[in-house]
Formats: C-alpha cells, structure tokens, sequence
C-alpha cells in the first residue's frame, strides 16, 4: 500500500516537471491530471489508516509504518548530496593523473598546476 502511494507522489512530481522541462514527450494524457492522482492518494491513505481498526490487520499496520519510518530515516541519516561542480569551479581546481612516475611501483598521482 505504502508502495503506490510513493508511485502517486513520484507520479505528480515527474509529471510536472516533465510538462514544465519537455511537454512533447508525453504522448499519453492523464485523464483529470493531477486531481485523479490526489484521489488515488487520499484513498490509498484511507485504506492504509483502516487497517489500524481492523483487529486481524492491526500488526500488518504497525510493522509496515514503523518499517516505512526506518528506511525513509536511513535514507536522510546516510544521504549524502554529491557537490556538483561549475564551469568556473572547474578552472581553479588542479589536475592530477594517475601514471607510474620514478620511484612509485604503483599509480602515483601527478599534480598540474593550472597556473
């Protein structure tokens, strides 16, 4: 359950930026896009929430939200933001390679100043 409702949300954000970025890739219509995305949403979480009611599906319910809380808390707890690099960054940063010079039995790596 948990699954689809995080396929909806993907679904409303990919959608969206895929109109905004390249519209002409979409070749399928989404009947009542994004309002049918909402609904399917708010149902999906209706139904997830019953199960808390309903005694023979009550631990399926807890196990699967507490499961839920631990990957999305690694997620943010080992996540880390990979640096992206300018243009401009890129000409103040020193060149190195990789080659066996005098001296090193293995790859060493070679500083080129870009003064």
């Amino acid at each position: 359950m948990i699954m689809y409702i995080f396929i909806a949300f993907s679904h409303l954000y990919l959608r969206k930026k895929t109109e905004k970025e390249n519209p002409g890739t979409l070749k399928v219509k989404m009947w009542l896009f994004p309002y049918l995305t909402y609904a399917t949403i708010a149902v999906l979480f209706i139904i997830f929430v019953a199960q808390a009611f309903i005694d023979s599906m009550r631990m399926q319910f807890f196990l699967t939200t507490l499961l839920t809380i631990l990957v999305i808390g690694s997620y943010f707890l080992f996540y880390h933001k990979k640096n992206v690099i300018t243009p401009e960054q890129e000409g103040n940063l020193k060149k190195f390679t990789l080659s066996k010079g005098k001296g090193c039995s293995r790859f060493c790596p070679i500083i080129e100043r870009n003064d």
